[in-house]
């Protein structure tokens, strides 16, 4: 972990670098470092959720309707919980 720099991503307590998670997600390196970093990742983990279950659904033989309904319930269900921990993180750490 960088120590001249603060890091924010919600596991910088366990010794991830703010870099290692935008480039593991393939977000914009300007994330790293910056208390936007959170929210940033969590729209691409729930694209990536969204894109994932759908495929997994339309493999199952699921209509695209169905397959995009359910995958867009289970992205929306899986950021509401992220966004949940990360406002628990930001007033634990004390950068609402």
């Amino acid at each position: 972990m960088s120590t001249d720099v603060k890091n924010y991503n919600i596991n910088s307590i366990l010794g991830v670098d703010d870099l290692e998670v935008t480039r593991a997600l393939k977000i914009s390196d300007n994330y790293a470092y910056d208390t936007g970093l959170n929210d940033a990742a969590i729209e691409q983990i729930k694209e990536n959720n969204f894109r994932a279950t759908k495929i997994r659904l339309l493999n199952e033989g699921k209509s695209l309707q169905e397959a995009e309904r359910e995958a867009g319930k289970v992205a929306d269900k899986g950021e509401r919980l992220a966004r949940k921990e990360l406002a628990k993180v930001r007033k634990a750490r004390n950068y609402e």
